[in-house]
């Protein structure tokens, strides 16, 4: 009896222990890859399978440890697929801190959600999975598979994704046939490709480990420009039924004016619309105005990731008959409409966004992301947002411009560049009457300006209820104890796009008062105090990157009461560094008080050792917008 106890002992110990996978225990993980980390990738392998020109299949395999709730969704499955691309065998596992297994996770378990119920989009999706925990730190490990039957993207590969993550692992092998070219582009690599000579084929692989979290860094560059990478781009390929070549951007260009052939009809309605709205004009400027504002009454842009589905837009007839479509239908049904006027305009393709794979211009490849509408006309483009239905007329904002974008033209692909915002542009104007009484109370009439990319910071407010709008005022203006007695908005609508905001406010108890009531202390900046100041690093990683310039101006005029009069009036001050200017002065005249500031931020890329000083500079600026003036009741 006692043998048989002692069997079913070991049988115990045996299963429990082939439950736990040792090496996914929490305490496994280098403290170096814990420090600022919310996640950390324990091992990624990624194995690309090129069979020919237009088959393909690429192997997932990822665990991560999430180590709290700060990044939850890094424990979450999320993958596309489309009719071009298959998403298949997929499983997993989940695993306490201790590498103990949790549960499996069946094919049968990832849900299925479709983008868009227009028939041209039904077939792309996307397969998801959040895993059913309630402790942290926990691992979960993913495999799946994609069959693809159509190859216009090869694989990126990007082993650490975000900040935050760390990696201990991660693979990438690319495997093709002897007869079988591609391209390859490595980036912020420690260690190149090995590359291994099979019988009838090769194999590229690359492998990371050791990366420790990334901390953001305010002013940081583009990710890109300094995490490991690796492109990968085709030389010949076959998508959606068509051959192209991939050796430069002419050929990239031919083959999506090719895909895009005889998508333009229009409908007989529209053609007379058209025809109607336009009639009598002679601007080109004005006629290209007409037809997109046009499309924006008409048309709702239907959200799809813009790489998946067959890259081909949806005929304008379709668009009409939805009165929808997605990024690429958008621009073609513009470019269709502006052709029936006789405006030429180019299809135009690019990537979007900050943090974003980088349009190489020695790297001709398919990675765009977004699509714009080129229109020129003389010494003067036009770029057109057509995605967005409150958007300004001939305006791409700060996610769009000043980039590489490839134009679709009759000749094949020409890389062109997006307009840059110019700091005179990129405006914001401040002008105030404030009547300040005895009390330190008052009232104040302000008009502020918002131009260029500084547009964006009141956007969300244009086009909302007045409700609303007063809302998110009152998150927004500094002013303390102020309460909003009126306020309008008016925009216009052009390639610098400007928003004006009147604003009339009941300020109470503005100007401190001291105990004896002789005396008030006036904050002279009213409402655009620099609050936001750089922190402080031990050590600087990065580069500093200020993407755009900008002016802001405010000239805030103080009627102050006939019974006080100044007895302080700070200095005017003056500063200046590579990353801007700044200078305040304060005048008075009687009664009248007049303060001015002027605060110009530079656009550059400065070094690393270049930050503390952008930190001082921040600093001097707040530090000067906190300027008083003090008025002392006068003596009878």
């Amino acid at each position: 009896m006692k043998y048989f106890t002692i069997i079913f002992l070991f049988l115990g110990l045996f299963f429990k222990v082939s439950a736990q996978n040792l090496e996914l225990d929490v305490k496994n993980i280098p403290n170096s890859l814990r420090e600022n980390a919310c996640a950390v990738i324990r091992f990624e392998e990624i194995v690309f399978s090129l069979q020919n020109k237009q088959q393909a299949t690429e192997r997932h395999r990822r665990i991560i440890t999430v180590l709290s709730e700060k990044n939850i969704a890094s424990g979450y499955f999320e993958q596309h697929f489309d009719k071009f691309k298959t998403l298949k065998n997929l499983k997993g596992k989940v695993f306490d801190a201790r590498g103990n297994l949790l549960y499996e996770i069946k094919e049968t378990d990832f849900q299925t959600k479709n983008y868009s119920q227009v028939s041209y989009f039904q077939e792309v999706g996307m397969k998801f999975y959040v895993p059913q925990v309630v402790q942290f730190p926990y691992s979960v490990e993913y495999e799946w598979e994609f069959s693809y039957n159509g190859l216009l993207l090869y694989p990126v590969w990007m082993p650490q994704k975000d900040f935050d993550f760390a990696v201990q692992e991660s693979r990438f092998e690319f495997i093709c046939s002897n007869s079988l070219t591609f391209q390859y582009k490595e980036s912020n690599l420690r260690e190149k490709v090995v590359i291994k000579n099979e019988k009838d084929s090769k194999i590229y692989s690359w492998k990371v480990s050791h990366l420790e979290a990334l901390e953001k860094e305010p002013f940081m560059p583009d990710i890109t420009d300094f995490l490991p990478i690796v492109y990968t781009a085709p030389v010949e390929f076959s998508f959606n039924g068509k051959d192209g070549n991939m050796q430069n951007w002419r050929n990239i260009g031919q083959w999506f004016r090719n895909l895009n052939e005889n998508t333009s009809t229009l409908s007989e309605k529209t053609l007379k619309e058209l025809q109607a709205l336009t009639i009598g004009l002679t601007d080109k400027k004005e006629i290209v105005r007409k037809v997109y504002e046009y499309q924006q009454l008409k048309m709702r842009c239907i959200s799809l990731p813009f790489e998946f589905g067959n890259w081909k837009p949806m005929d304008a007839i379709m668009v009409e008959k939805e009165s929808a479509g997605d990024c690429k239908s958008l621009n073609n049904y513009m470019i269709s409409m502006l052709k029936a006027v006789g405006i030429d305009a180019f299809y135009s393709l690019t990537r979007a966004g900050n943090n974003t794979i980088e349009m190489l211009s020695a790297f001709p490849n398919a990675w765009f992301n977004h699509a714009l509408v080129c229109v020129p006309l003389g010494n003067d483009t036009l770029w057109l947002e057509c995605s967005d239905s409150q958007n300004p007329f001939g305006y791409i904002g700060a996610t769009a411009d000043d980039r590489n974008v490839l134009l679709i033209t009759k000749d094949g692909g020409k890389l062109h560049h997006t307009r840059t915002y110019s700091q005179n542009e990129n405006l914001e104007f401040h002008k105030a009457i404030v009547n300040i009484d005895e009390n330190g109370s008052g009232t104040a009439y302000i008009t502020s300006t918002f131009s260029g990319l500084q547009y964006e910071d009141v956007a969300a407010m244009v086009n909302e209820r007045t409700d609303k709008q007063k809302k998110m005022l009152q998150d927004e203006v500094q002013v303390p104890n102020c309460e909003i007695n009126n306020f309008s908005f008016s925009q216009e609508r052009n390639p610098v796009p400007k928003v004006v905001l009147t604003l009339n406010l009941r300020l109470r108890e503005y100007a401190a008062q001291n105990q004896n009531k002789t005396r008030l202390y006036l904050r002279l900046n009213l409402v655009n105090k620099q609050t936001y100041i750089p922190q402080k690093l031990k050590e600087r990683k990065t580069d500093v990157v200020c993407r755009h310039a900008s002016i802001d101006t405010d000239v805030i005029i103080y009627q102050i009461p006939e019974s006080y009069e100044v007895e302080f009036l700070p200095e005017n001050i003056d500063l200046t560094s590579e990353f801007g200017s700044y200078s305040a002065t304060v005048s008075v005249d009687k009664n009248t008080v007049t303060y001015i500031r002027t605060l110009k931020m530079n656009k550059g890329h400065f070094s690393t050792q270049a930050y503390n000083e952008m930190v001082r500079f921040y600093k001097k600026v707040a530090d000067s917008d906190d300027m008083k003036l003090v008025l002392k009741k006068k003596t009878n």
